[in-house]
């Protein structure tokens, strides 16, 4: 059957992208989480999309699938992508001659020189694959800004002479570095109505008053699906501005991380 026949907004290759987000994908991504005034205001926002009760009359089978409040989280960076072969492994991640716990030295080394981060987030769209539906944003005053602009280009230098390191392309270009995004919502199947859909959602987005944050940790997360939905593999956090050298170590770092 036709794209055009059924209206579905899925290439091929979108569908699969649907279909990795409800199985289990095993990766490596650093992290904030929302904090709770802002996980309340995505609440709100994905309870509005909910009621766009018109394209999806019962008895038929949810189309959108929202993340839940406890693990909405804007990435930082992405070191493996998502695969569906099992738990990150520590002999494919870690180059020859290095240690798990270099990861650690690299990103401790500008998390404990970071203030808290301020982030706002201002738009609401789809993304441009046509599956998810995104809050964009930007760092919210010069020094998040800085940092973040500190902690990517550190982290690109860094990991990839000492991990076997996976990033997307937003990761290593330094002119998107002081942007955010947070995925609140995905397509699980074709929607016929899309162009309709998609109207009502810009109509939201018209009326979206920005979301203002603060990341006080960014977190590394060993996760079991792309979504980071819990329970996660493992997952180390690192609070902004603290020296956590005198309670961390190779052995601890990697009793949290759980790679095998």
């Amino acid at each position: 059957m036709s794209e055009a026949t059924v209206g579905c907004p899925f290439s091929g290759r979108d569908g699969c992208l649907a279909i990795k987000d409800l199985e289990k994908r095993w990766g490596l991504t650093l992290v904030s989480f929302l904090p709770h005034g802002a996980r309340e205001r995505v609440k709100s926002l994905q309870e509005a999309m909910s009621a766009f009760s018109c394209f999806f009359p019962p008895p038929a089978d949810p189309y959108l699938e929202f993340y839940a409040p406890e693990y909405l989280h804007c990435t930082h960076l992405t070191l493996t992508r998502s695969n569906a072969w099992g738990p990150v492994r520590g002999k494919d991640f870690v180059r020859p001659s290095h240690q798990l716990f270099e990861l650690f030295d690299v990103i401790h080394q500008n998390s404990s020189r970071m203030k808290p981060l301020g982030v706002t987030l201002n738009h609401l769209r789809m993304s441009e694959d046509g599956v998810s539906i995104v809050l964009t944003g930007i760092c919210s005053d010069d020094g998040s800004t800085d940092d973040r602009r500190m902690l990517l280009g550190s982290l690109n230098v860094e990991l990839k002479t000492r991990f076997d390191v996976a990033m997307r392309p937003w990761d290593i270009d330094e002119s998107k570095f002081h942007k955010l995004h947070c995925r609140i919502a995905f397509l699980k199947r074709p929607l016929a109505t899309r162009p309709a859909f998609r109207e009502s959602l810009e109509k939201l987005a018209g009326e979206l008053r920005p979301i203002s944050c603060t990341f006080e940790t960014i977190t590394l997360v060993h996760h079991r699906y792309r979504t980071l939905e819990p329970p996660h593999e493992g997952k180390f956090e690192f609070p902004l501005g603290r020296d956590l050298r005198a309670e961390s170590s190779a052995a601890t770092f990697a009793s949290q991380i759980r790679m095998r």
